[in-house]
């Protein structure tokens, strides 16, 4: 994928108790507007989610969509067109999609 760079990937089924620990290391960035931090305007990083249970989608999205901006994607294909459109901060994928592996995906 052109212009996108996997920087973490996981090869094993991960609780997301513990996916939430490492997201919210990665936290939400600031952009200073003007001089100072006044005015500063908070962006939230965002993701990108792909997995082909609609069940696993809404519950990532409910855990996440207050700090992050979560996009969600059911097929290979949905999120390539996603990170085509805008790159994600952080991309996440289910391993067993049946089209292709996650981690085959994130290369």
């Amino acid at each position: 994928m052109p212009g996108f760079v996997a920087r973490k990937t996981f090869s094993e089924q991960m609780p997301l108790k513990w996916l939430a620990t490492y997201i919210n290391k990665c936290g939400a960035f600031d952009l200073a507007c003007g001089s100072g931090t006044k005015g500063a305007l908070k962006l939230k990083k965002s993701i990108i989610y792909l997995d082909d249970d609609p069940g696993c989608l809404d519950v990532f999205q409910l855990t996440f969509d207050d700090e992050y901006e979560v996009r969600t994607a059911t097929t290979p294909d949905e999120a390539r067109r996603m990170l085509a459109e805008r790159v994600a901060d952080i991309v996440v994928s289910d391993q067993n999609i049946p089209a292709i592996k996650g981690e085959e995906f994130l290369r």
